[in-house]
């Protein structure tokens, strides 16, 4: 009988803790998440130093979330505070979250708010700051460049890709578009000559030659061209093309 009415006194005080530990469980998750509900309005309403206050409490709570990077990063970012930046990048990586994460919510959170440039200085001072992240951050301002169709600059990361992967297809079709919005037409069309004369022609570099023939009056190179693009790649925007100077020929 007494071992009974201990084994329920245990099974009592057992429930009690797990009641409690669940109670202080849901008490934490719901702070947690007024915590954030706080930090977001503050970074709507551009309240840079209260939001990077507030995202900085809630990574010492729950260190892996790669969310709360991109908004603590954009926020200091606004305040100008690139050491605190660098640091939260750091803490990324030291928790276990990628790079690829962190970039991106920092790109997607500069451009929410109109900033995209931040996205840019924030990945040149992380080059600087950990030189082994070198590569995988030049692959993304490449990117970025690309997107702001800025031709210099794509010029400049594509040749420092092609350093380190001289036969990357997609870098030299990077290339040629850099020279191509730079205005050096003579230059993107060796790029594309080089890939389509190479041992494995890809779809792209015969396309654009063919193309660019096309609007240069060229109908025999354009017509070579676009019949390599449609061997490798049979589309009907390859074929429609054919037809046409086929009939005017």
């Amino acid at each position: 009988m007494k071992s009974q009415i201990l084994t329920i006194v245990f099974a009592l005080v057992c429930a009690a803790t797990g009641m409690a530990q669940t109670d202080a469980s849901n008490d934490f998750s719901a702070s947690y998440e007024n915590t954030q509900g706080k930090a977001d309005r503050f970074f709507d309403h551009q309240e840079w130093a209260s939001a990077a206050a507030m995202y900085n409490f809630m990574l010492q709570q729950r260190p892996k979330v790669p969310d709360t990077y991109g908004r603590a990063i954009v926020a200091t970012e606004m305040l100008g505070d690139t050491l605190r930046s660098m640091t939260l990048l750091s803490d990324a990586m030291h928790h276990g979250v990628s790079l690829d994460s962190v970039l991106t919510n920092v790109q997607k959170y500069s451009f929410q708010i109109d900033e995209g440039h931040l996205y840019e200085h924030f990945m040149l001072q992380a080059v600087v700051n950990n030189p082994w992240m070198e590569r995988p951050l030049d692959a993304y301002l490449l990117r970025y460049y690309m997107f702001r169709r800025n031709g210099p600059q794509i010029i400049v990361y594509a040749k420092k890709m092609l350093g380190g992967a001289p036969d990357n297809q997609e870098y030299q079709l990077d290339l040629a578009d850099g020279y191509l919005q730079d205005g050096q037409t003579a230059q993107a069309v060796e790029v594309w000559r080089r890939i389509a004369e190479g041992e494995n022609p890809n779809y792209e570099a015969p396309l654009q030659l063919g193309n660019y023939y096309n609007l240069t009056g060229d109908r025999h190179q354009a017509h070579e061209y676009l019949e390599r693009a449609y061997r490798l790649k049979p589309t009907p925007y390859v074929e429609a093309q054919l037809h046409r100077l086929n009939d005017r020929h």
